[in-house]
């Protein structure tokens, strides 16, 4: 995903395929502000504001925290719509509205059936779920599984068990060799 953020049309495009999904699925709720956690969601949800015409808030990273640092202000009862890159255990999306809620009680999320809506490029669970208090539209959803060292398939087959972020050059460089 980090690859594919670094060209702004292909943010636009995502941005584009986001908004005809949320147009979709909520008819044109009201949104205040578009609001997405640090770093790789950034250009993501600042391009979905864009095409809202809307404005863009995002939460900054501390410490492995969300934090809300006060850098934009929010009306009292400012209505939310949560916009990601990729969403894996719905962590950071806790942590984004929990830093926002603490700075600001009375802000709002998008609602639809009683559930925070969440909008997401990839939505990669372990197991797709129906979340209690979540709804997440993405424009792909795929079960991605993760096993300890000792029951993985690949890593019984003698395959190295590596975290993709650290190694992600090396990932790349494998790819590229195959072609």
């Amino acid at each position: 995903m980090s690859q594919a953020i670094s060209y702004s049309n292909v943010c636009e495009y995502l941005g584009t395929f986001l908004k005809q999904k949320f147009d979709e699925y909520i008819n044109l709720a009201v949104v205040d502000a578009v609001i997405s956690s640090s770093y790789a969601a950034l250009p993501i949800g600042m391009e979905f504001a864009r095409q809202l015409g809307g404005i863009f808030v995002f939460t900054e990273k501390e410490e492995r925290e969300q934090v809300w640092t006060g850098r934009f202000e929010l009306p009292d009862e400012a209505i939310l719509l949560q916009v990601e890159d990729l969403i894996t255990t719905m962590g950071t999306v806790e942590k984004v509205q929990k830093a926002v809620k603490a700075v600001n009680p009375k802000v709002r999320f998008v609602r639809k059936n009683g559930k925070d809506v969440v909008m997401t490029v990839v939505h990669r669970p372990e197991v797709l779920t129906v979340y209690l208090d979540y709804q997440v539209v993405s424009l792909v959803e795929q079960e991605v599984h993760s096993w300890e060292p000792s029951e993985c398939p690949l890593c019984k087959k003698g395959s190295e068990a590596l975290k993709p972020k650290p190694n992600w050059a090396r990932f790349q460089a494998s790819i590229l060799a195959k072609k």
